[in-house]
């Protein structure tokens, strides 16, 4: 009799669960599928509004044989009907105004349209690469990230503002999936593709190279050497250039680094010394600013690199170092708006499949929650509290757009190294240990 409740409370149990793996991805997509149709409607005038109009904007000065870096964006935005937002010329590599430039013929709104499509296309491929099959992850967590990442704040941000970075989140995904395969070719291309549309995941470069993973790093460069020449010759020599002197200098300019909107280690740093000491630094404190950015990239950089190797040489079997890398190359960009996070959706995913094995310590998923929680905090309707009345408030509540990016750092930190093939690594010995690495003298 014993025996018979018993199996009766396992089949009761089967069943509860078999009805929540339907109900709660059920419950998720009905609020992604109601939060799809109020975005809808906003979408119908973006395509004069920023930043999708600085990318027009680029388009146009490069069709009309002008510097993009150095044009007008004031006068053509009267010209073409759109709202620059008081940025004055472009900001994107060469490369990407390059590739851009055909849309950039057409009006804002279809030009937009087209470009909110091809984004969408970008999303449900990267899902099925993160998440679909091959993935590791079950059907109905599969479901429910997916449901998940349509209501994500930074993919919602990326729509409303037609930003570039959900084609980053493929490439991105893509190589991870090519590396996961064995494919270097297409790995490194998709890297390659990636650093020059974007710069900041070029310092993955450093990933392969004390991964030693040279067939991928090679076709990297192979992307550099055939893209970057052709890149030159569409764009021109002239117009390449001034990239590194214009463009860069206004994205690292006071005016963009003071804003919490953006999330990067560089600006952060910039911010406190500015709320303690004001926007003038002396220059004393202004070396100081610099100074304490070179530490504090140094730092990440170095806790990184200690982190990867802690597993013997070619041991990120299950590319969780190469997650780190990513968020890492995120943090340490000069520039980084809440667009960039979508890129977090790897790691997460992969996170969600080493949960599913049962393989994920708990301060992994805490750091995971604390940081998508601190974006929804952060970007909520509740979240438009005037901060700027109270610095402190400002440095606290108004930071949570970088508090999220750090706790998905730890996130992933903790992710890579909490795995029983890892070894305590001392500070003191960690360029001996990097060094024995990349000449090939490591131990297996």
């Amino acid at each position: 009799m014993s025996a018979m409740l018993d199996d009766a409370k396992a089949r009761s149990s089967d069943s509860i669960h078999s009805i929540l793996r339907v109900a709660f991805p059920a419950c998720l997509w009905l609020i992604a599928l109601t939060n799809v149709a109020r975005l809808g409607p906003l979408l119908a005038t973006r395509g004069t509004q920023t930043d999708f109009s600085i990318y027009m904007l680029s388009g146009h000065a490069f069709n009309s044989n002008e510097n993009p870096y150095r044009a007008d964006f004031d006068t053509e935005a009267r010209e073409i009907g759109v709202n620059n937002l008081a940025i004055t010329n472009a900001t994107d590599p060469p490369t990407f105004i390059l590739l851009f430039a055909p849309l950039s013929r057409l009006p804002p709104q279809k030009a937009f349209s087209i470009w909110t499509t091809i984004n969408g296309v970008a999303l449900i491929a990267a899902m099925l690469i993160i998440v679909g099959p091959g993935s590791g992850i079950p059907g109905w967590i599969a479901w429910s990230f997916a449901a998940v990442a349509m209501i994500y704040p930074p993919v919602i941000a990326s729509f409303y503002n037609g930003q570039n970075k959900i084609l980053l989140m493929l490439l991105l995904a893509l190589m991870m999936r090519s590396m996961r395969s064995g494919n270097d070719a297409v790995s490194g291309l998709a890297l390659g593709l990636a650093g020059l549309t974007r710069i900041f995941p070029f310092l993955m470069i450093a990933y392969l190279v004390i991964e030693r993973r040279w067939g991928a790093l090679k076709y990297t460069f192979l992307c550099l050497i055939v893209c970057i020449p052709i890149t030159i010759a569409l764009f021109g020599l002239s117009n390449s250039l001034s990239f590194g002197r214009d463009g860069v200098n206004l994205l690292t300019a006071q005016r963009y680094l003071s804003q919490p909107q953006n999330i990067a280690l560089d600006a952060y740093i910039s911010r406190w010394l500015w709320s303690i000491n004001g926007p003038g630094l002396s220059p004393s404190y202004e070396a100081l600013r610099r100074v304490a950015i070179v530490i504090g990239d140094l730092l990440i950089f170095f806790v990184t690199l200690r982190a990867t190797i802690s597993i013997r040489r070619c041991g990120d079997d299950n590319l969780r170092f190469l997650s780190l890398w990513i968020v890492t190359s995120i943090l340490l960009s000069p520039t980084v708006w809440v667009f960039y996070l979508v890129l977090l959706l790897i790691p997460f995913a992969q996170i969600a499949a080493a949960c599913s094995a049962g393989e994920v310590t708990r301060r992994t998923l805490w750091s995971a929650g604390i940081s998508v929680l601190l974006i929804f905090l952060a970007i909520s309707p509740h979240s438009e509290i005037a901060f700027s009345t109270n610095p402190w408030l400002r440095m606290t509540i108004g930071e949570c757009r970088f508090y999220s990016l750090i706790a998905a750092y730890l996130s992933v930190y903790f992710f890579a190294i909490d795995q029983t093939e890892a070894v305590h690594v001392p500070l003191r010995i960690v360029p001996a240990l990097a060094w024995q690495r990349l000449s090939g003298a490591e131990a297996n």
